[in-house]
């Protein structure tokens, strides 16, 4: 449960202002790169750092970036 980002949104922002790599739309955003990839590979919930860092870097708001999910998380893989 929690909030998740959206994914086709993420991989937009990582073309545009990451030019495709990871790290460096992490250091943009003030994340480490491997908190990116897991969001996008694993959509783990996401915190209030990355979503700062997301929406100040692209400009906008919340609810075109993240959505609230009621899914419960898998735990190492199962």
């Amino acid at each position: 449960m929690g909030i998740k980002v959206q994914k086709s949104m993420l991989e937009y922002i990582l073309r545009e202002h990451g030019g495709g790599k990871v790290a460096v739309l992490a250091e943009k955003m003030g994340v480490s790169p491997k908190y990116v990839y897991r969001v996008l590979k694993d959509n783990i919930p996401v915190g209030n750092k990355f979503i700062k860092g997301l929406m100040e870097l692209t400009g906008l708001s919340f609810t075109a970036l993240f959505y609230y999910s009621e899914e419960e998380e898998k735990e190492n893989g199962n």
